[in-house]
């Protein structure tokens, strides 16, 4: 179904049809797009706020079609929705000990195909993320680290603002438990990584753009760099791709020895630091 006028989506606000319908509904309807070409402008005007069982459904044939400048453009905008809602900031400073910060941005709830996209070799599945999240902005960085940690154990250590690496699993989990944090579970590392995109990267599918937002073989010069440096996702997070391994909560289940790791580093190639 297709609408012409707010005065329908109004009308299917008062009937008590589901969210993500009515939003799916609003993506396929062109002639009310090129009048006010924002989604959630139509919502609210229609009356909708954020109910605790909302969210948007990135799964759906109308998102996939919207292609990734538009994803990424809506994305955008349903983060500042989810915070307005929520009369909350998109980001904030959660502090680490009585001296540092870490800046955190709010990642929305939503539905969307963790895996790679279905042109790639690998499985798909839906997954929903049913409350905001708060994900670092950045990878944490040496100077945090060494502020809470007392110690700097990264080989690449000759600028603080570097990410830190050369860390366990296990130490990560002495510093989340020091700060009152936590490592993301790896189903919430992608999805705040795609920000809702479903392309290879957060950008699109050109491994030849990467070099504009991840540090990695071709574009690292065989080291780390500060973060923040490269081009953020729609969410606003930066060095997702490249620059270092990132750990996630879960168990690997093809070894029972290792946790997950997500988005690449500094010496890989463009295949390893895909979404």
């Amino acid at each position: 179904m297709t609408y012409q006028t707010l005065e329908e989506i109004k009308s299917e606000r008062r009937s008590g049809k589901a969210f993500c319908e009515i939003f799916n509904n609003v993506l396929a309807s062109p002639n009310l797009l090129k009048q006010v070409p924002e989604p959630f402008t139509l919502m609210e005007e229609a009356g909708y706020s954020l109910s605790p069982q909302d969210y948007v459904d990135m799964t759906t044939e109308e998102w996939l079609k919207l292609g990734v400048d538009k994803q990424i453009q809506y994305a955008t905008a349903y983060q500042e929705w989810v915070a307005k809602n929520l009369k909350d900031a998109i980001e904030k400073e959660f502090p680490i000990n009585k001296k540092r910060t870490i800046s955190m941005r709010l990642i929305p709830p939503g539905k969307y195909w963790q895996g790679a996209p279905k042109n790639e070799n690998e499985d798909q599945r839906k997954i929903v993320i049913r409350q905001p999240f708060w994900c670092g902005k950045y990878p944490v960085t040496q100077e945090q680290w060494e502020s809470v940690m007392k110690r700097r154990p990264s080989y690449f250590n000759g600028n603080s603002q570097n990410p830190v690496e050369a860390v366990n699993w296990n130490e990560c989990q002495e510093f989340c438990q020091e700060t009152e944090m936590n490592l993301l579970s790896e189903a919430q590392w992608e999805y705040a990584c795609r920000a809702g995109t479903t392309t290879t990267y957060y950008f699109g599918d050109n491994p030849e753009a990467l070099g504009d937002y991840a540090w990695y073989d071709e574009s690292s010069k065989r080291k780390t760099h500060p973060v923040g440096q490269k081009k953020p996702n729609a969410w606003g997070l930066s060095d997702m791709h490249g620059n270092v391994w990132e750990w996630c909560e879960d168990l690997d289940t093809s070894s029972v020895l290792s946790r997950v790791y997500r988005g690449g580093c500094w010496r890989d190639g463009a295949t390893y630091c895909t979404s």
